[in-house]
């Protein structure tokens, strides 16, 4: 990564982490920060590699996907490399509806010489399916809940804008002729339609059924987690609303295309567990917990796998 570009993420980066503290500092005194300090201490912290465990089998599972989608498409890098490289991506989870993953194309580009064009749609096509899954996951965790249909109606109108144009290729064309006026959409006409090309294949439907199942199992682990947050407070949370609070807070963060939805996300969770009659004080600390071993912890593991990257480039070079 050049310097430059380096300098500004490291400022982005900085920025969205003193965000996501001020959120997680404002979660402590709406909870009464007494009350939620006492939360904290009270929590059987037995059960944190548990949570932390159903985290990491997220992205494994995530990896899983991608391994196939790099398969479906020809590139071919060993596995362990392949897993590096996803997990460095994880750095970017806190980035704009996590796009910044397309940190994974760079690095195959820089190692590898595979054209970001050619890997960059599977970053997409990741994006699509776990949107895809989120709102599945919220469906079934609100069988019994009718809250939050506009954001569902909302997550399912987003689906189809995104999905209209890669079944149908005069809608891509159509916009690419447009694009074509400008010096700028002429340069890019070529990669623009070489990613098409790939995001199309990507989103046959035997493919999309399977990364969309893969994508509901991950974030179902992470629901899962949620749920064992309630167990560490001593208190009780069923898996359906478990799965709903989480996928619908989830959802709601993925489509605000704030960094990490942080802010939105937690405000959702905490909203949604108090609507459920959760004492203030462990709504906040829930929410606090299972933000942590979640976004957060895919960051920590995100910066160390990069880092490691980086060293084991000086070694070889």
């Amino acid at each position: 990564m050049a310097e430059s570009g380096r300098a500004v993420f490291s400022k982005r980066f900085y920025l969205f982490l003193g965000l996501g503290v001020a959120v997680f500092l404002g979660l402590s005194f709406y909870g009464n920060r007494r009350a939620v300090g006492q939360a904290f201490r009270g929590f059987a912290y037995a059960y944190l590699p548990l949570i932390l465990f159903l985290a990491f089998m997220n992205y494994l599972t995530r990896f899983l996907r991608w391994e196939i989608y790099l398969r479906h498409i020809g590139v071919k890098v060993p596995r362990r490399e392949s897993f590096r490289v996803f997990m460095s991506g994880l750095l970017m989870t806190v980035t704009p509806g996590k796009m910044g993953e397309l940190l994974k194309s760079y690095l195959l580009k820089e190692r590898h010489g595979i054209p970001v064009s050619r890997s960059g749609p599977v970053v997409l096509a990741e994006r699509f399916t776990d949107l895809l899954a989120v709102y599945l996951l919220t469906l079934l965790g609100g069988v019994s809940f009718a809250f939050g249909s506009r954001l569902m109606w909302l997550g399912l109108f987003v689906l189809a804008v995104v999905w209209a144009p890669l079944v149908y290729p005069p809608l891509f064309y159509s916009a690419l002729r447009r694009l074509r006026a400008f010096s700028l959409g002429r340069r890019l006409e070529r990669p623009l339609t070489d990613a098409f090309h790939t995001l199309h294949d990507l989103m046959g439907i035997r493919l999309l059924v399977v990364a969309t199942l893969l994508a509901a199992a991950a974030w179902f682990f992470e629901c899962l987690a949620f749920q064992w947050v309630f167990f560490g407070l001593g208190t009780e949370m069923g898996l359906f609303p478990a799965v709903f609070i989480y996928a619908f807070s989830t959802l709601a963060g993925a489509l605000s295309m704030l960094p990490g939805g942080i802010g939105v996300a937690e405000g959702s969770m905490t909203s949604l567990l108090l609507w459920l009659k959760v004492p203030k004080a462990q709504a906040a600390t829930a929410t606090i917990i299972i933000r942590v071993c979640t976004v957060w912890f895919a960051v920590f593991l995100g910066y160390l796998f990069l880092r490691g990257i980086g060293r084991k480039d000086l070694h070889e070079h």
